[in-house]
């Protein structure tokens, strides 16, 4: 079982894209609705949303008797903070190339209870096949997916985690809301991947297409409680690491 995208997410998208690409050119209008349908293979409910969402990021205006006129767009950079800690010397920005106002927001996660295979068994330290909550969600910014997020969670530590009912869009508060799982360090790693067939259907990409892929393990109480794989597009996803050497003015940083 996978997460999935809305329909109309998936719809918007694909409008999205063909106005930055020109296909739909400024000062142009949309095909109509029922064409929309029909282009597409949705609902009239589906095509109302998703033009919902294209008026609400700015990038058409719905003229009644005329149709739906597509605005000239601007890229620009949105920042947000990813793991920053007041009491830390380490900052980590995450930069997003959008056309839109920066919302960022992840789909409901789906999860599934799976044997884990040996990449999840070394990162939470258990033995491989143990049961871990594999938890699925897709990461959207103003709409545009471009991450694919798996948390893997052992079983022992959240026996009943998948009957929680919660949209789990605060997984750390939500494990120390219900577990008393509080994470107190979080070890991040870069590397990279290219686009299977999976990456490319949910990240709307290439297969091949050069990914970056983030590997991250969080720990309470010296032991590791969640191991994740975060696959994300860096034509949009950029990260910027900083680290303050504490000391006098005239101390040097260090490699």
């Amino acid at each position: 079982m996978c997460a999935k995208a809305p329909k109309y997410i998936e719809v918007y998208s694909k409008i999205r894209q063909a106005i930055l690409t020109g296909e739909f050119p400024a000062g142009s209008f949309l095909p109509t609705e029922n064409e929309l349908m029909e282009l597409y293979d949705v609902s009239k409910t589906t095509v109302r949303h998703a033009v919902k969402l294209l008026r609400e990021r700015d990038l058409v205006e719905v003229r009644q008797g005329s149709g739906t006129k597509v605005l000239p767009v601007e890229q620009q950079t949105v920042i947000h903070s990813k793991y920053h800690n007041p009491g830390s010397s380490t900052n980590v920005v995450i930069h997003y190339t959008t056309h839109g106002k920066g919302e960022v927001n992840n789909t409901k996660a789906v999860i599934d209870l799976v044997p884990a295979d040996e990449t999840a068994a070394a990162a939470l330290e258990i033995p491989a096949g143990s049961m871990v909550y594999r938890l699925q969600r897709l990461q959207l910014i103003d709409g545009t997916v471009f991450g694919y997020m798996v948390n893997y969670i052992p079983q022992s530590l959240a026996p009943d985690l998948n009957t929680r009912g919660e949209l789990l869009t605060d997984l750390y508060g939500f494990l120390f809301r219900n577990y008393g799982i509080h994470v107190t360090e979080i070890r991040e790693t870069v590397d990279a991947r290219v686009a299977g067939f999976m990456e490319a259907q949910y990240l709307q990409v290439d297969i091949n297409t050069p990914l970056v892929l983030l590997r991250r393990i969080a720990s309470g109480n010296a032991s590791p409680v969640e191991y994740c794989e975060t696959t994300v597009r860096p034509d949009i996803f950029h990260m910027t690491v900083t680290v303050d050497r504490p000391g006098t003015a005239d101390s040097q940083p260090y490699l």
